[in-house]
């Protein structure tokens, strides 16, 4: 029906994926179900679909500019120039566990350049939500995910 329909899958570190869940009421065990579910339907998507891209998470983090640019790219759109890229001011995990705004206003949208970007990026943020996670939960999480984790390059701790 949608011949040049494009598909850009997101994917993220599984253990800071976890702890988010995990304070959200999940288990261990079911978000590796999910996780590995989730793995298992890009893997389908990627060989089936002839427009669709895997992105990682942390990729936007450290490369956010290169990342726009190679997605423009892929669906075959071109500005004239990024200069910018506009973001929704959201509430992050801060070192010590809470969750705060970053900046500006909840839910408003703002306007970075390339020397401003870092100044809201944090690619720390799947360490720190990593550590929230004990070996326990690791283990669990790992006996449902590893394939998924390794499929989309994650080290499996």
């Amino acid at each position: 029906m949608y011949p040049d329909l494009y598909f850009i899958g997101l994917t993220r570190n599984g253990y800071a994926l976890a702890d988010g869940h995990i304070r959200r009421g999940s288990t261990a065990k079911d978000f590796g179900r999910l996780y590995n579910e989730i793995a298992s339907k890009m893997k389908t998507y990627s060989k089936n679909l002839a427009n669709f891209k895997l992105v990682k998470f942390e990729d936007v983090l450290e490369r956010p500019f290169e990342v726009a640019e190679d997605l423009f790219e892929f669906t075959d759109t071109h500005p004239t120039e990024l200069e910018k890229l506009r973001l929704k001011s959201k509430k992050i995990t801060t070192e010590g566990g809470q969750h705060k705004v970053s900046f500006g206003t909840e839910h408003r949208k703002y306007w970075f350049d390339k020397t401003t970007i870092f100044d809201l990026l944090d690619p720390s943020i799947n360490s720190r939500q990593r550590d929230n996670i004990n070996p326990d939960v690791i283990k669990t999480f790992n006996s449902e995910a590893s394939s998924a984790l390794d499929y989309f390059g994650y080290e499996i701790q």
